[in-house]
Order: C-alpha cells, then sequence, then structure tokens
C-alpha cells in the first residue's frame, strides 16, 4: 500500500496564529505565508458572534498560514472544524514560494448573514495578523462592511 501524501492547508482567521493551530493539530507544520486565489474574508453568523469566513469571489487573493499535515491527522483538525456538520472542505489554489499549489480550506456549510464578531475574537485576528506580518486592513475592511448592522 502506497504511502499517504502529507496534505495542505490553508488557514485563516484565528488559526494564522500557530498556537491556535497546534492546538487543534498538534502535527500541523507551518511551512509558510502564501496567497489563496479567489477568495474574500467575510464576516458571518450571528450578532457579536460573527466569525471570519471565506466568500468565492474571482480574481482575488488573500494571505494565509500554510501548513502541512500527516494524513492520519486529518480526522483531528476535521474533528475541531465541525466537518462535515458546521464546515465543508474545498480543494483551493494558493500561491506558494513563487507556486501554485493544491491543498483544503475550511468554510462555513450554512450560509449565515454578514454580521459583527465579538470584541475578543477581533482582538485575536487581529493578533494573528500580526503575527503573520499580514495587512490589518483585511480585517478592517471586512469589518467595515458589518459595522453598521444592528
Amino acid at each position: 500500500m502506497p504511502k499517504q501524501e502529507k496534505i495542505l492547508l490553508f488557514a485563516y482567521g484565528t488559526n494564522i496564529a500557530q498556537s491556535q493551530m497546534l492546538s487543534h493539530c498538534d502535527n500541523s507544520v507551518l511551512l509558510g505565508y502564501g496567497t489563496l486565489l479567489d477568495y474574500e474574508l467575510k464576516f458571518e453568523g450571528f450578532k457579536r458572534h460573527a466569525i471570519a469566513n471565506l466568500v468565492k469571489k474571482r480574481n482575488s487573493e488573500l494571505p494565509v498560514a500554510i501548513y502541512e499535515v500527516q494524513p492520519e491527522a486529518r480526522f483531528t483538525i476535521d474533528n475541531f472544524e465541525k466537518f462535515p456538520y458546521k464546515y465543508k472542505k474545498l480543494k483551493a489554489h494558493a500561491i506558494f514560494n513563487g507556486q501554485k499549489v493544491k491543498g483544503w480550506i475550511y468554510i462555513l456549510k450554512q450560509k449565515l448573514p454578514p454580521n459583527v464578531p465579538g470584541e475578543a475574537y477581533l482582538k485575536a485576528l487581529h493578533n494573528a495578523y500580526w503575527e503573520a506580518d499580514f495587512d490589518q486592513d483585511i480585517i478592517d475592511n471586512a469589518y467595515n462592511q458589518v459595522k453598521d448592522i444592528k
């Protein structure tokens, strides 16, 4: 039986932070950072509890952390992400070290309305983006789209 290849995960939101990802999947290895193609970051969910989600948008680019996960560990991260109940797992493409690579992303399964995230979650997002040296404007732009929702 051939050995299964390692899996690439394109992490966004608070999973960009290596400590967060390791708490969900302790054998994940941060390979570095790349650019997810054709998705943008949006806040969706319930008022003051919305979370970052990916929404398909042609020709968009979003910075992501790229993790390598052993095939047997995919169940650990699937379980954390509540796949297939809360999240669905999709194949996606990213640019990493100048090359286009395939990996997996998790996005909300149920379409939830745009909404405002809580302060603690927003702070955790900013910290994750700061740790990765990502542009904070990505979070701020997503927040500005929902901040006036009553």
